[in-house]
Parts: C-alpha cells; structure tokens; sequence
C-alpha cells in the first residue's frame, strides 16, 4: 500500500510557494493540503489541516520559522517538521533542530 504524505507548505514569498506547490502536487506520494505566508496563519492552517509535514521558512513575519516549529511540537501528535530556508547557518540548523525541526 503507497502511504501519501500531507504536506501544508510555509514561505512568505509567494513565488516560491507556487514553484515548490506545484513541485510538491506532481509528486504522487504528496498531497499539499495547504499553504501559509506567515507564522500566524501557519499555526491556525495546521489545527485545522492535521497535515503529516511542514515544510517551514524560517524568516517570516508575526513569527519566525523557530518559534512556530516549538509551537507545532505541542500539538498532539505532532506533525513532522522541515525547515526550508536560504539561510546556510551553523546556528540555524541548530536551532531548527532545539525547536524540533
């Protein structure tokens, strides 16, 4: 049996989450079951979606990538997190991986 995977896509730039969500819808073991431009509406698309993964911008407004990845570990179960980000720093990847990314 293919397991699909539910994926809710976070960027604030909005090129991007055409390219990567129409990237993602090609794929037959991913279903985008949505997207966010920021933090806040990340949070509130999550409760209501349940998706299995979060790719997750780490420099948004409202909040930032880290804080909503700490907030998304507290729902029962959590979704598993991905950090999508230009960003190639040492002290990124580490606090990804403290929020739970």
């Amino acid at each position: 049996m293919d397991k699909t995977v539910r994926i809710v896509l976070v960027d604030d730039s909005d090129a991007f989450r055409r390219s990567a969500g129409g990237y993602l819808t090609r794929q037959p073991s991913c279903v985008l079951v949505g997207t966010a431009a920021s933090g806040v509406e990340a949070l509130e698309r999550v409760v209501v979606l349940r998706p299995d993964l979060v790719l997750l911008d780490i420099a948004m407004p409202d909040l930032n990538g880290l804080e909503v990845a700490r907030r998304l570990k507290r729902i029962i179960p959590p979704p598993r997190v991905v950090m999508v980000t230009i960003h190639d720093d040492a002290s990124y990847r580490l606090a990804a991986r403290e929020a739970g990314a």
